[in-house]
């Protein structure tokens, strides 16, 4: 299907905005991604054509959140000022100000972030914070919960509206008009407008929980196989699905983390790592003098046939450990190497297999006969459709 015919038309805004129409106003969102970008755009054209029929319309206020975490994050926020104003939108910057947490870095970044989209909102007198929230998110919503152990019973996804969960004693509510919009639709939105965004590098670093989940679950769902014998693997910790995982079960769970890593190799969440190199060396016949800026490639790295015979092809058996016995230390980077090596390695690998443990005693996941999902590896490794797979209960 072409870019122009999966961008959202003003009708289809129309059914996303439904009962919001006679609202004074509405705060959105907008960090000046590809999604929160696109809420902004689509807004502004719906507000728009419900003046130009002579009806009410809520007034708009983009709000950016500055988390002061990345050198970029003025220039962007600068980037959706000029937007808003080119849309005919209200735009404000607020900044998280004071100490930062040295862990749990995402979730004070999120609680900040609601606390001030709080705020602003009660400054302007409106009630409703609008976030850009799409399908996509709403899929690993449900992962996520499962990977921190909720059953089938207890899976739920986001709700189109909710209490703010900064409100405090306030009345707002935060409304998510996008959830049943994929994400490449909204890319298309902004591609078909000519509307340039940016991208978060917190989406394709490691040291993230969600997106490391991003890539073990379509390994999966390609490779029934492997998805059996690791389903057996678990079966075999002998775990009741309401019990808690404990290291000892973790310890017994090899193949699961022999999966995750190559689920990493295949598609590595950071597609380059600037280095400085520290001496004179050689690399390919190519002479580097030491001080030499050097922007490594995982993705090129994972992929090399004399380190990696058959690169494309998805065996958790290269990481036995006598297959990693005589490999290059720096053959398998997802984490960096040597001093710049993430210090949240090892949870990462307790965390997928805690992931892999409740995703494989309680769901089936699979793809469509015929279908092989397209992915763009820059700036962010992901499915280009949003990756559509099928989940079924396990028997």
């Amino acid at each position: 299907m072409a870019t122009a015919d999966l961008a959202v038309r003003d009708v289809e805004a129309g059914a996303l905005f439904r009962g919001l129409e006679d609202l004074h106003g509405l705060v959105l969102a907008v960090s000046g991604g590809s999604d929160s970008t696109a809420l902004l755009v689509i807004a502004a054209r719906w507000a728009e054509k419900l003046k130009k029929r002579h009806k009410p319309a809520p007034k708009l206020l983009a709000v950016t959140i500055d988390h002061g975490l990345r050198p970029e994050s003025k220039r962007e926020a600068a980037q959706v000022r000029r937007l808003a104003r080119r849309l005919g939108v209200l735009h404000r910057t607020l900044q998280w100000n004071g100490r930062k947490p040295e862990t749990g870095l995402q979730e004070a970044a999120r609680f900040a972030r609601y606390r001030l989209l709080t705020e602003a909102a009660m400054r302007a007198g409106f009630e409703h914070v609008l976030t850009a929230h799409t399908l996509d998110d709403q899929a690993e919503t449900v992962l996520f919960r499962l990977a921190r152990g909720s059953g089938l019973t207890g899976l739920a996804g986001m709700a189109h509206a909710v209490p703010h969960p900064a409100g405090g004693d306030a009345a707002i509510f935060l409304v998510r008009p996008l959830l049943s919009v994929s994400k490449a639709r909204l890319v298309a939105t902004l591609k078909k407008a000519g509307v340039e965004h940016s991208e978060d590098p917190t989406n394709r670093d490691p040291s993230f929980t969600r997106p490391r989940l991003r890539a073990l679950s379509p390994a999966l769902a390609a490779d029934p196989q492997w998805q059996a014998r690791l389903r057996d693997e678990v079966a075999g910790l002998g775990i009741a699905p309401g019990e808690p995982t404990t290291l000892d079960n973790l310890e017994a769970m090899p193949l699961c983390e022999m999966a995750f890593k190559e689920a990493m190799r295949m598609k590595p969440p950071v597609p380059s790592i600037p280095r400085r190199a520290v001496r004179d060396f050689t690399f390919k016949g190519y002479a580097i003098p030491a001080g030499t800026l050097i922007g490594t490639n995982p993705l090129f790295t994972h992929h090399m046939p004399e380190i990696w015979p058959d690169p494309e092809e998805f065996d958790p058996m290269r990481f036995t450990d006598e297959a990693q016995r005589n490999r290059h230390r720096f053959a398998w980077v997802p984490f960096g190497g040597g001093a710049h090596m993430c210090l949240g390695l090892h949870f990462a690998y307790m965390q997928a297999k805690c992931f892999a443990r409740h995703f494989l005693q309680n769901l089936d996941v699979s793809l469509a006969e015929g279908y092989r999902p397209q992915w763009q590896m820059w700036p962010i490794p992901k499915p280009r459709d949003g990756l559509r797979v099928t989940l079924k209960p396990v028997s």
